[in-house]
């Protein structure tokens, strides 16, 4: 099984998101977990314990406007998850999450 966690904002939500991702690990062993975040984010997100996979959204600069959610959403298939879980509330997250 693979979840997404799509939450490319806030670097303290970021971390609020660890207790989330262990819960994962602990209800499926073996379980891969890849983690949408903004570039401020990415060194906590990859010292994050569960983390598999990191995908850094620029969503102000490189990743802007619609060519940049299509990017990533091409990143995020290669990564096949199963679940996608949006715990920020904007369409642009929205749409990381169902593409």
């Amino acid at each position: 099984m693979r979840f997404l966690l799509v939450h490319p904002a806030f670097l303290g939500d970021t971390v609020f998101l660890g207790p989330a991702v262990r819960a994962l690990k602990a209800r499926w062993p073996g379980c891969e977990v890849g983690l949408v975040v903004s570039p401020r984010d990415e060194a906590v997100a990859r010292q994050m314990p569960g983390i598999d996979e990191v995908f850094v959204f620029d969503k102000r600069r490189s990743d802007a406007g619609l060519r940049g959610i299509l990017r990533l959403g091409a990143r995020v298939r290669a990564f096949a998850p199963d679940v996608a879980l949006v715990s920020h509330a904007s369409a642009r997250s929205g749409a990381v999450g169902w593409l």
